[in-house]
């Protein structure tokens, strides 16, 4: 979607706490939006042939360890979001329910992917459907397909808000938000992003060396710290 038209504030939830990199200190800090490096999209097709293999040692992006099945089912909400007026988008679910794909992306911070049982509504009425496909491995952060309705599906993320510890139910049952923000406008750019961040984080972290395309988002990234302190 364009960002333009979103309903929620903009801004980007980066994981890790390396000096060199955004230098938050945390383990999620929320990045205003026009701080974030642009992003190339001619070779984004939705079958992420752009992800390399991450090394071994890297932890990567799965389906929950506690899951009774570890590839992650869309039929059902497809159908679901169908019924509604939406669609989710081939890409989404081919990048959830391929581990292939979704295993070569790397997570500083052991983030998971789950779906969540049912499409959600927004909260303070805000219009479409969400649909939770990733969370930090705390909860610390949770992320959502944003299904607009008549506009290409966005992501948006917030930081959950815990219910009275008597509520029972799933996860969306018992959590709230002050506040979710639109972080990407489409998922294939979310994803790219993340890989990117996270990719770099690791060899920072381990002191590999950077790819051309790693370093040029570092680089754009330390420039715009630079800015926003002056």
């Amino acid at each position: 979607m364009n960002i333009l038209d979103s309903p929620f504030p903009l801004g980007w939830y980066t994981a890790g706490s390396h000096e060199s990199f955004w230098g938050c200190g945390n383990t999620y800090t929320l990045i205003p939006y026009d701080q974030l490096p642009e992003l190339g999209r001619s070779h984004w097709d939705g079958s992420f042939r752009w992800l390399p293999a991450p090394p071994e040692r890297d932890t990567v992006l799965d389906v929950h360890e506690e899951s009774n099945d570890k590839r992650l089912d869309v039929s059902q909400l497809h159908r679901e979001a169908q019924q509604a007026g939406f669609r989710i988008p081939d890409a989404f679910a081919a990048f959830l329910t391929t581990p292939e794909i979704h295993r070569r992306v790397p997570t500083c911070t052991a983030c998971y992917l789950e779906l969540s049982a049912r499409l959600l509504e927004p909260p303070s009425n805000q219009p479409g459907r969400l649909l939770r496909f990733m969370n930090d491995q705390q909860a610390c952060v949770l992320w959502y397909l944003y299904l607009p309705p008549g506009d290409v599906p966005a992501v948006v993320a917030g930081i959950p808000e815990w219910l009275d510890d008597d509520s029972e139910g799933s996860l969306d049952d018992v959590v709230v938000f002050e506040q979710l923000v639109l972080c990407a406008p489409d998922f294939e750019t979310f994803m790219y992003r993340f890989w990117i961040e996270n990719a770099i984080w690791y060899a920072l972290a381990e002191r590999r060396p950077l790819t051309s395309a790693q370093r040029a988002y570092l680089d754009a990234v330390q420039r715009a710290r630079r800015q926003s302190r002056t």
